[in-house]
């Protein structure tokens, strides 16, 4: 196997990957936020709001997600024919990694949320978005630990966060039975199998503990119950 030259990346490089990172995260997020927005969930809405709201706006979700997608995945760098056929993508990590790996995970916690949207489109693009997310960063590092950490703490924000819809038992199992899905194209003998799978039980277990936790009242007689699910939430 031929050595991988390395180069030097210059001030003025560093400065274009940081304008980059800073351009389509500022046209990412403010996106994603429109489309996780309370307003924009339309079926919570009782029948004469929803259809005032329709009329206004349509599917907006729908439309953002399409968007957003088709730029996350020409952000991606091309993967080799045996790396395609490993995982079932075309593009992957790229450019794409300078927007999910700064320490705000404000993508990946939008990808999520995204994800776990009641609207068939968000609910399938975006699970194919951390799904290349989980594929980058194994092919990287031969590690999840990292996302692991982000994405638990990007869920975290959208459980406890008044302004976002927090997502539901069908939602949750919606998201996880996707990316299974995406994840059976592993052999079974693959490296990443395992840990890939193990990875995304944890991020079912740690949803699952945290809806029950949002479903408790808030009356004062729930508070030794909310304490015992959120040390369950911060051990994880």
């Amino acid at each position: 196997m031929e050595k991988e030259e390395a180069e030097d990346v210059t001030d003025e490089d560093e400065r274009s990957l940081n304008f980059i990172t800073h351009l389509f995260t500022n046209y990412f997020v403010p996106l994603f936020k429109g489309a996780n927005a309370k307003p924009s969930s339309l079926e919570h809405l009782t029948n004469l709001p929803q259809k005032a709201c329709y009329q206004l706006t349509a599917n907006l979700r729908t439309k953002t997600v399409e968007a957003v997608y088709v730029t996350w995945c020409s952000l991606g760098k091309p993967a080799s024919v045996q790396d395609r056929f490993r995982f079932g993508l075309d593009r992957f990590g790229g450019f794409q990694r300078l927007l999910y790996s700064d320490e705000s995970y404000g993508v990946i916690k939008q990808i999520l949320l995204c994800g776990m949207q009641r609207n068939s489109q968000c609910q399938e693009l975006c699970s194919k978005m951390f799904w290349s997310v989980i594929v980058s960063e194994w092919v990287q590092w031969r590690s999840l630990y990292e996302l692991e950490r982000v994405s638990i703490s990007a869920l975290y924000e959208i459980f406890f966060n008044k302004y976002t819809y927090s997502p539901e038992t069908e939602e949750i199992n919606t998201l996880i039975a996707n990316l299974e899905r995406l994840a059976n194209v592993l052999d079974l003998e693959d490296e990443a199998h395992d840990p890939i799978l193990k990875f995304i039980g944890t991020i079912f277990d740690f949803l699952t503990t945290a809806a029950e936790m949002k479903g408790f009242p808030e009356s004062a007689e729930f508070d030794n119950d909310r304490v015992f699910y959120k040390l369950q939430l911060l051990l994880r």
